[in-house]
């Protein structure tokens, strides 16, 4: 056999379905076999990979064991002659594998080898060759000179910055995504370390193909899309850590002990930056809008009280009630806004618009029940939640506008879309967006009705996209090639625009905002158990049946036909670790679902609904939840949980 890939998939069903498509167009009429290890997958990819994907040879792990012993797995059971270790957010052409393998048969000194990586956006990746991590090496990348010389032989040497990307080199390390080698190669060198769970194993595999002897070489005769970012988050403080701590344990396994020990400070010094900068950064984001809205209720509630206490009646606002109506403004309207999702990213005007008419109407309907010494004047505390319910948006408005992305839009942008497909795939795509609840204006680019070449029509689509101001572009994988597609995104790639790939089989839309974001994707059928706001609902109405259980112990405790088990479930639901409803167990495809918290009753509890077909019940209940159901639910299912019959 003349290749083995191997994949390791961790939570990226969409991608690994994408991937493997493009692998099969990519190994036909070569002697290959394919491998995906799953890492105890919970989001349905192994279901996806027996029922799309039959002719993969499919590992089902128990436990995440990490990169580097999933892939050594697959290696032990591989037959080819060349290995190749591939990530499941890729995509490859068709001629990508036949084209490395001719390299490598005509370089005998070559252990192993990597391609041209691009990310969603058509933009060079610049991890697809890099320099060996010595102390000085990392040391200008982690200060950022890397960023002022991105072409010094010297202080790009991370990214090798001075060989040109568009050039076959020799180079010293290559990437874990695509790491094609020779299995002779390995024998000598050895597999991958064990001991680097994630990060850092392939540096320090390409090193070992090095000192075995062998070159690693960067080949730019085929490219690839690497929506980097989606297999693990890579802008998270987790990641930082995770990285580091393997590059520290690379240096004191290849390094002489003086030099290790210089690197490893110089890493613990960056972890620590790093995790700093990241908790101030995340801090701020978290905290600066309600800090706003405060200000601005704040604003409004004392310009109220100063000019009714000052123009209008000529008495002051009592200065005792002055803190705590205030305080009581802010909570009510910040808790409002939060409940409603006005914090949730991406931030979105009318969520803040529900929460603060909310918040007015809460605040007015409580007034009404304070005691007779606390209620001065009704007009102020109406006057004061309208001002406060308009001024909050408008705030959020200016401040969109003045500072950005980070706080809010005067409203949501409309994403104009293009499609690149035949009108037959183009309804099949538009039934994709329309399901998925995608918004905006969508075109189309027919390349099979125009009879011109391929840069002709390509200069006809950037003209298209260059008038009609166009935000997303759609590829048909099913009417245009991977290299095709590829080869349009790196010619588009300075128009920019965010670009999403429709596979020939499959029910959603796959790509990437940057190099610096996940991979993003739109699938159909978006279960609203999954939406944030909803899962804050969700565990508000726990906590508080769980509070409300608790609190009646003495009216439920003669009649339970299970005391114990009930108050101890009545613990867990304070602590978040049971829901009061949740679905229903025989399900054989619940990993497809949303992740939920076992429960102690399910819809079908309270609901006529048929238990023989557990998983449309769960679908539904998912695809269709909301707070009020859940609450009909419990109280339909009241008498039962009383008694303990669940």
């Amino acid at each position: 056999m003349k290749l083995s890939i191997i994949i390791v998939s961790y939570n990226v069903k969409h991608f690994l379905d994408q991937c493997l498509q493009t692998v099969q167009a990519a190994t036909a009429g070569l002697d290959a076999e394919v491998f995906v290890v799953d890492n105890l997958s919970g989001d349905g990819s192994c279901e996806m990979v027996r029922e799309k994907h039959p002719w993969v040879n499919l590992i089902e792990n128990k436990q995440n064991t990490g990169f580097a012993v999933a892939n050594n797995q697959a290696i032990q059971l591989s037959k080819g002659e060349y290995i190749l270790l591939l990530n499941p957010d890729t995509l490859v052409q068709e001629q990508t594998f036949s084209k490395c393998i001719d390299f490598m048969d005509s370089h005998p000194d070559a252990g192993a080898m990597g391609v041209k990586m691009i990310d969603g956006k058509g933009n060079y990746l610049p991890e697809s060759k890099r320099g060996l991590p010595t102390p000085a090496v990392a040391f200008y990348k982690i200060s950022g000179i890397i960023k002022l010389r991105p072409r010094s032989a010297r202080f790009a040497k991370y990214y090798m910055g001075h060989l040109p990307a568009d050039k076959t080199n020799e180079v010293e390390i290559l990437a874990g995504a695509f790491m094609f080698m020779r299995m002779k190669t390995l024998n000598i060198a050895g597999l991958l370390d064990e001991d680097f769970f994630m990060y850092g194993e392939d540096i320090d595999l390409s090193y070992r193909i090095l000192k075995a002897g062998y070159k690693n070489y960067y080949f730019a005769e085929t490219s690839i899309i690497h929506y980097k970012g989606e297999s693990t988050k890579k802008g998270s403080i987790n990641y930082v850590m995770v990285f580091y701590k393997a590059m520290i344990l690379f240096a004191q396994k290849h390094f002489s002990s003086g030099d290790a020990q210089l690197y490893t400070s110089a890493i613990r010094f960056a972890i620590y930056l790093r995790a700093l900068i990241s908790l101030i950064k995340r801090g701020l984001t978290k905290i600066i809008l309600p800090l706003l809205d405060s200000l601005t209720a704040s604003i409004g509630y004392l310009t109220i009280t100063h000019v009714w206490g000052s123009n209008m009646k000529g008495v002051p606002f009592p200065t005792n009630l002055t803190n705590p109506f205030l305080a009581g403004i802010i909570i009510i309207f910040l808790l409002s806004i939060f409940l409603s999702g006005g914090y949730d990213r991406p931030l979105r005007l009318n969520k803040v618009w529900k929460g603060v008419v909310i918040a007015a109407i809460t605040i007015l309907l409580f007034y009404n029940f304070l005691p007779e010494k606390f209620r001065f004047s009704r007009a102020i505390i109406a006057s004061s939640a309208t001002i406060i319910l308009l001024l909050i948006p408008t705030m959020r408005i200016v401040a969109g506008k003045i500072l950005g992305k980070g706080f809010i839009p005067l409203k949501p942008k409309k994403i104009k879309k293009i499609i690149v497909a035949d009108t037959n795939e183009t309804d099949r795509i538009n039934k994709l967006l329309e399901l998925s609840g995608a918004q905006g204006e969508v075109s189309q680019f027919n390349p099979t009705q125009i009879n011109y070449n391929f840069d002709q029509q390509l200069l006809i689509l950037k003209e298209k996209i260059r008038v009609q101001k166009i935000d997303e572009v759609i590829f048909s994988a099913n009417d245009l090639s991977t290299t095709d597609i590829i080869t349009l995104m790196l010619q588009l790639s300075s128009l920019n625009c965010d670009f999403k790939i429709a596979p020939t089989k499959g029910l959603s839309l796959i790509g990437s905002n940057s190099i610096e974001t996940a991979g993003d994707l739109y699938t159909i059928g978006q279960e609203t158990l999954a939406s944030t706001t909803n899962r804050r609902l969700k565990r508000i109405i726990d906590f508080s049946f769980g509070l409300f259980f608790l609190s009646t112990i003495p009216l439920w405790l003669p009649v339970n036909k299970k005391p114990k088990t009930f108050l101890f479930r009545i613990l867990k639901l304070l602590i978040g670790k049971e829901t009061v409803v949740g679905y229903l167990h025989n399900d054989p495809q619940l990993k497809l679902l949303p992740n939920l918290k076992h429960g102690i009753i399910s819809p079908s509890n309270a609901l006529s609904i048929n238990t023989e077909n557990a998983h449309t019940t769960n679908l539904m209940y998912a695809k269709n939840y909301t707070a009020a159901g859940d609450i009909l639910i419990i109280l339909k299912s009241f008498p039962n949980l009383i008694k303990g019959n669940f």
